[in-house]
């Protein structure tokens, strides 16, 4: 067998443990192909990092269980850094402790969590054609909410490609049929960062959108704006459908393996296609919640607004929003406090001449520069 990857420490037959001790740990090259490589071989990869280490959003989105998991090392025991569900090492993997708990780490939230995290979750279609051009939708948000443009692009980070909308429609041509995910920054007073999916489908070229904005303990959310943000996407870019939420967080998006608290709802679009098959009657008539017709006035799309963002409460709202719109949904169908939203966990790269895993090795690495 060829020698294992070289960003993973340990392999065993239950999962690959990558160990990383800074203090920011990004998505870098070396983890895409590393997690890569780990979801080739079906097999769950474990990052473990202290307590005092933080996440980029790129690597914290692309953590998402069942087989990632961010495993933290605290002097009173490990603990995952998303749940804050307690584990231990048993030989092989990081598993849950028995009996199950959380940990009292988790429950401390430390300094610099003092801001907003606004988070946007949109999807927009193209038909699918040759001249169809991807990033528009993104760069609108971008211009809208910061004020200009985002600034860089790429598969991993550091995001060092200036920001190129036809170089992204021809990586994704150049990938599909397969799906490509790649991530974008700006930044004006606000930080923003966020990941695009696009694939194919039979209805044409979906572009799956999570925007994150950072703002202040001085700073207002733009829920003003946020309409409006839609409005655009629905006549310029083809929305299918928008969720806005905000939750507390640190201003630079950094991820800390601490429960900062519950995220908040501000409002759900949905697009003319959806408004057309619930029916206009039923959807722009939801008791008690502000709608807002908007679009063409003959296929026109749907605003709710629900909260400001802080008022955790408002998700009673939002799931009675989603019973009008769909009868018989269940409640744990609908989005909730807290939920972690699900990512793809297979990267779009080659991995045929990656080297194989190797189990039982234990590679210790002279620590890293920088």
């Amino acid at each position: 067998m060829s020698r294992p990857h070289p960003a993973i420490d340990l392999v065993t037959d239950a999962a690959a443990i990558v160990m990383q001790k800074r203090p920011v740990v990004p998505l870098s090259t070396w983890l895409v192909d590393a997690i890569a490589v780990v979801s080739e071989a079906q097999m769950p990869l474990q990052l473990v990092t202290p307590h005092t280490a933080r996440l980029t959003m790129p690597l914290y989105e692309t953590l998402q269980p069942p087989y990632f998991r961010w495993v933290v090392g605290h002097p009173s025991g490990f603990y995952d850094g998303g749940t804050g569900e307690r584990l231990r090492f048993d030989g092989s993997a990081f598993v849950p402790e028995d009996p199950p708990g959380g940990a009292a780490p988790y429950t401390v939230v430390p300094v610099g969590v003092d801001g907003t995290q606004l988070m946007l979750d949109f999807r927009v279609r193209h038909p699918a054609v040759d001249n169809a051009r991807l990033g528009g939708a993104t760069e609108l948000c971008y211009e809208m909410l910061i004020g200009h443009r985002p600034s860089g692009w790429g598969t991993s980070e550091p995001l060092a490609q200036a920001w190129n909308p036809e170089h992204i429609t021809d990586l994704c041509r150049g990938r599909a049929p397969q799906s490509t995910r790649f991530f974008h920054t700006g930044l004006s007073g606000v930080q923003a960062i966020g990941v695009t999916r696009v694939s194919r489908n039979t209805e044409g070229i979906d572009e799956a959108v999570t925007l994150h904005l950072g703002y202040g303990p001085a700073q207002a959310l733009p829920l003003a704006v946020l309409a409006d943000v839609v409005e655009r996407l629905v006549t310029d870019h083809g929305l299918v459908d928008f969720q806005a939420h905000a939750r507390p967080g640190r201003p630079d998006l950094t991820a800390v393996p601490s429960d900062t608290g519950t995220a908040a709802p501000i409002g759900m679009a949905l697009g003319p296609d959806a408004v057309r098959e619930i029916g206009r009657e039923r959807a722009f008539a939801p008791p008690g919640i502000t709608t807002r017709q908007l679009g063409h006035a003959r296929f026109p799309a749907a605003w709710y607004q629900i909260g400001d963002g802080h008022d955790t409460n408002a998700w009673t709202t939002w799931r009675r929003l989603f019973e009008h719109l769909a009868p018989g949904l269940n409640n744990q169908d609908a989005p909730g406090p807290g939920d972690r939203r699900q990512q793809e966990t297979s990267e779009e790269q080659s991995v045929s001449d990656a080297p194989t895993l190797e189990e039982g090795v234990w590679r210790r690495r002279p620590p890293r520069s920088g």
